[in-house]
């Protein structure tokens, strides 16, 4: 919370695909007015991931621990 008035706070959580997780994403906005706003930063953000999966760009290997 913040004591300044105005819009409140947003927060929004997700994975994808349903069936067979492969990203998880989790946004918190401050002052931005709700999720509804940071719900559409993360929908953008599915929409990279998905095309760059389609266009074979992604390397599943990229962030494990070895």
């Amino acid at each position: 919370e913040h004591g300044s008035g105005g819009s409140g706070n947003g927060s929004f959580a997700c994975f994808a695909p349903y069936d067979d997780p492969q990203i998880a994403i989790v946004i918190f906005g401050e002052k931005c007015g709700g999720g509804s706003l940071v719900g559409s930063v993360a929908r953008e953000i599915l929409n990279v991931w998905y095309s760059a999966v389609n266009a074979g760009d992604i390397n599943s290997n990229e962030n494990q621990v070895s």
